[in-house]
Order: C-alpha cells, then structure tokens, then sequence
C-alpha cells in the first residue's frame, strides 16, 4: 500500500516527519519497506500489508493508527450532497441482483448532465503521489475515494446502459467481454458481472468494460458502491488473469460500514469537480447479511496470562479506543465492540494481540530467567520409539513426505 504523506495530513494532524511516521508505523505492526522523498513537502510511505489487515488499505485506515498512537482526533468526510428533487433515482435506473450470496449489497446513485474535463491540480497531484495516472474527473474521484476509504467504486456511462438497468449475475455459458484496458476476457457461470439488460457491462468488484466507461460524451452517470463475496472475486482474479486496485481490496475484504457513506462522499465531490444535479435516493439492494460489529469481552486476567505482565486499565482503554474500538469497563474485564474494519479481531486474544502491539512490543519487559522442567516420557510414546528401533533394526526406514503430512 502506497501512502502519500500530505495527504494523511486531511484526515489527522502530523508534524511529525515521514521517517518518523514510518518508524511509528513499523513499531505497531504496519511495517514500512521504504520512504521516497517527493516534491513539495511530500513522500510516499510504502506500507507491507498483511492479507489480514485490510483496513491499512487506505488512507483513513493508516491515519487511524497514527491517530492512536498520538491520540490526536480523526477527522473522516461523512457529506451529505445535495439531491435534486425534480426525478427520483427509481425513475432513471434500476438495479437488480440475481446472485445475492455474492452480492450481499449494492447501491448505485445517478448523477445528470456532469461535464467530463480534466481534474484540477489539487486532484491530480493526490492521484500522483500514490503512482495513479489521472484520467478524468469522474475516474479520478473514484480512484481517490478508493484510495481514501478503502472502498472500490464504478462510474458507468448511463445512457450507455440497456434500458438504464444493472443486474448483478452469474456470467452465462460463452459469454464475453472486453475490458476497460482491451484486454478480451471469456467469462464462465463461476464469474460474477455487472450487465444490463442484454450484456455485462463489468466483471464485478475487478473492472469495467470498455462500452460503459466515462469518456468526455459522457452526461450521465452511474455511480456503484457495493460489496463482493472475497473467495468469488479471488478465484476471478485467478481465473481470469484481471487484477486490479478493486480486486486487491475485494478480495480481502471491504468494510460494510463505509458502502453508503464512500458513495456519499464521491457524489459530493463530484457534484463539486463536474457540475450536475444528484437524483433524489439512492438504489440500494441490501441483504441484510453483512456482518455488523463484533462484541468481545476481554477479561483482564486473560490479559495479564498472555501477556506475562500488568498493563494498568486506562491504558487498555486508551489503546483500544484510539483504534475506534468502543470500551466498557467492568470490575474484572472489558466489553469491546470492535468496527467492522476489524473482520480479524474476533476473540479474545486478538484483542490482547491488539493491546500488547499499540502498547509497544519494544517495551513488553524481559525475563531473563527462563524456567525448564523435564517432563517424564508417556507409556505411549516409548511404545512408539521402541516400535520404530525394531523397525528400523530389521532394515525398515522412516519417511514423511509433505504430501502424506
């Protein structure tokens, strides 16, 4: 994950340098490959992100950390655009899903008569630093609100859609396509798509296709948020030979929480970058099956067990909270609600694992004393190994391959 270092600075105050900021980061787990100075005050901060944390696949994901560790506040966009009141959103397009188990949410929203143009230099330079070439101001705000959520989105040509419709599906025996880089793709019932009434349009949560892409005849526009399946879109990945920023994301999993909240956000900044009016509403297919906010207690003896030490009780809290955890005290443990961009926090040791890793590896204290104890060998296993001496007296030899283990 690539971070460009100015722009961390919307989302929470730092005055700290970058090789500060990477040295933080290394220290608590995130651990930084390098820093490449830039122009202007800025620097990429390159980030090694393991398949378990993608929350750190975003810009607000990573500022939350150096908002922890500083206990400084975290300042996330939440607009609300302007709707226009004139058509609702159901009169100018519909959406369908067909494959629901793959697909537990989808929401679209339809913005008119935007002006396709070059981005401003402020958005521009944001795409840049991260090693994104910018496009348009439309592709370019869905690249940002990608990178800044950690929510992949799609803008597609509404007026290039088969009666203004979306269905998410299953991809049909021989059907293809070609996507937004050329690239010829030979879908398969295993691959799911985004199609209108008649062809897909986009392999979902990987790429669009070239005959719905944003070009500057583009007047209307669909804009896409939603929530893939991870195995689905990793075994497309595979399958297909497609990869992309979206795929990278969806397949390790995106947040429920931020579906609604990042095409809020793109709405709005579009409105403001290209013109146009936002219908009023918003299509959203919701299953309901979305995994909402996980509550963990956390009991401080456990605590002090895996730890090995004492950790005083408003630390724990602290810590905690500064990771956008919700914390109740209690006589002997803690209640914790942990967000959904925490799918990996799921029991209790995770949360001591949390604990010990914003507290500081560096300063868990050492033992230098380390107690051995001999323990006397079960009847079974001299069984074993007077077996496997008699065995090997009569010119038998042990092996264990990795296919047999």
């Amino acid at each position: 994950m690539i971070v460009s270092y100015s722009w961390l600075k919307e989302y929470v105050e730092i005055t700290e340098a970058p090789d500060e900021i990477a040295r933080l980061l290394t220290f608590r787990a995130c651990p930084v490959e390098r820093v490449e100075p830039l122009g202007a005050g800025d620097a990429r901060i390159l980030i090694e992100v393991t398949f378990n944390r993608p929350d750190l696949l975003s810009h607000i994901g990573v500022a939350r950390e150096i908002a922890g560790a500083y206990d400084r506040p975290l300042r996330v966009p939440d607009p609300h655009p302007e709707e226009s009141s004139d058509k609702p959103v159901s009169r100018l397009a519909s959406v369908e899903v067909d494959s629901p188990e793959l697909c537990p949410r989808y929401t679209g929203r339809v913005i008119r008569n935007v002006a396709i143009a070059d981005s401003p230099s402020w958005l521009k330079a944001r795409i840049e630093a991260i090693g994104l070439r910018p496009v348009n101001n439309v592709v370019d705000v869905t690249n940002f609100v990608l990178m800044e959520f950690g929510q992949p989105l799609h803008a597609f040509d509404l007026a290039r859609l088969a009666d203004r419709k979306v269905v998410v599906r299953r991809a049909r025996p021989g059907e293809t396509m070609t996507v937004i880089d050329g690239t010829p793709v030979r879908l398969d019932p295993d691959t799911l798509v985004i199609a209108d009434s008649r062809r897909p349009i986009a392999v979902a949560g990987i790429m669009g296709g070239i005959e719905t892409e944003i070009t500057e005849r583009t007047r209307d526009i669909l804009l896409e948020s939603a929530y893939f399946d991870p195995v689905c879109i990793r075994r497309a990945v595979r399958r297909l030979g497609l990869h992309s920023d979206s795929s990278y994301r969806f397949e390790r999993g995106v947040d429920p929480a931020r579906i609604e909240q990042a095409s809020r956000r793109a709405a709005a900044l579009i409105l403001e970058l290209c013109g146009g009016e936002l219908a009023e509403g918003v299509l959203d297919v919701d299953q309901r099956t979305l995994p909402g906010p996980k509550r963990i207690s956390l009991r401080l003896e456990r605590l002090r067990a895996l730890a090995g030490f004492d950790i005083p009780r408003c630390e724990i809290s602290r810590l905690l909270g500064g990771l956008g955890m919700e914390v109740v005290e209690h006589a002997a443990s803690f209640e914790v609600t942990v967000p959904t961009a925490r799918a990996e926090v799921a029991r209790e040791a995770d949360l001591v694992e949390e604990v010990l890793r914003t507290y500081g590896y560096d300063r868990v204290p050492l033992n230098p004393s380390l107690p051995i104890r001999v323990a006397p060998r079960e009847a079974r296993e001299r069984a074993i190994e007077r077996i496997k001496l008699l065995c090997a007296g009569a010119g038998y030899r042990e092996v264990s391959t990795f296919s047999f283990v």
